[in-house]
């Protein structure tokens, strides 16, 4: 009996080993699949990692073509603005010779307008004095006919009186014609100057605003106080990029200052303020007044403004700043 019992128990655990052994395989056999799955799955990654990486070199290679080119394109752009305001200070020389040269022949249109009203008032005195001597002419001619008419029966005396009074006839006649002729010379040539002088004004006009709007309809200038040390007639501190202008009513000891870069640009310097310690920035004009400009050197960007004026053009010149400021 405990034979047969024990061999029954070793066919069950037999057969339960057998089916572990199967349950295994199936395991084993589902783990290996897996496995080969994740594996393709890799090998699918890794393809589209390279294919990504790929995709990234050629996007870099790209990126840095066009990062050369817009480089070129930048260096090409300075390069043309330079040219164009070389062009436009050349263009600018020329218009203000232009104009110098115009305002020079309108003096001298001006100067021979009066010349020639001078001739032409002396003119008229001559005129006036040829009719008189007309008047005088024809009173003695009617005289001498007179005589003539009375004597040229009697002797060939009377003859000569009359050929002496057609010779004063015909000097009256010429001294007509003379006078005639140099007030019509006279008034031709003063219409003439006259011309002349509206065609120089008119060049001048279109010369002189060709200018303007050359350099700008809209223009701001900045005009720097000059600092209390400069007032004084201390020399003010300098740095590398021009001297120093304490800004008035400055809340601390450094104080912020401004300084001249060229004549159309300033920059400003937060001095050692702690929520703004050494921040820089710059400004630029149409033109930039230093502490040591005069009043002749900011009329001098005016003028032209005050010709337009008198030409006939609205202008405005707005003065803006703190009071003190000297506006």
């Amino acid at each position: 009996l405990c034979r047969a019992e024990l061999e029954g128990e070793v066919a069950a655990v037999r057969e339960a080993a057998e089916a572990g052994a199967t349950e295994a395989s199936a395991a084993l056999a589902a783990t290996a699949a897996e496995l080969e799955a994740k594996a393709g799955e890799a090998s699918g990654l890794a393809r589209t990692v390279a294919e990504l990486e790929a995709e990234a070199d050629e996007r870099a290679k790209k990126l840095e073509a066009y990062a050369l080119e817009v480089a070129a394109l930048v260096k090409t752009g300075e390069a043309a603005v330079a040219e164009h305001e070389r062009a436009i200070e050349a263009l600018e020389r020329q218009m203000a010779a232009a104009d110098q040269d115009a305002t020079a022949q309108l003096c001298e249109a001006e100067a021979q307008l009066a010349r020639t009203s001078r001739d032409l008032a002396t003119a008229e005195d001559g005129r006036l004095a040829g009719l008189d001597r007309i008047a005088e002419l024809e009173e003695g001619m009617a005289k001498a006919l007179e005589g003539a008419e009375a004597a040229a029966k009697e002797s060939s005396v009377a003859a000569a009186k009359l050929k002496a009074a057609l010779a004063t006839l015909e000097e009256v006649e010429a001294a007509k014609k003379a006078a005639q002729w140099s007030e019509a010379e006279a008034l031709k040539r003063e219409a003439q100057w006259r011309g002349e002088v509206d065609a120089l004004q008119a060049l001048r006009k279109k010369l002189h605003n060709e200018l303007i709007d050359l350099k700008g309809n809209i223009r701001v200038f900045c005009r720097i106080r000059p600092s209390k040390r400069e007032l004084r007639g201390e020399a003010a501190e300098e740095t590398d990029g021009g001297a120093l202008v304490p800004v008035p009513h400055s809340t601390d000891a450094s104080g912020e200052v401004i300084h001249v870069v060229d004549d159309k640009a300033i920059g400003t310097d937060s001095g050692l303020r702690r929520y703004n310690a050494g921040v820089r920035h710059q400004f630029a004009f149409d033109k930039v007044f230093d502490g040591g400009s005069t009043q002749e050197d900011v009329f001098g960007e005016v003028e032209p403004l005050v010709q337009s004026a008198l030409d006939g053009f609205s202008l405005c010149i707005f003065a803006y700043g703190q009071t003190g400021s000297g506006k």
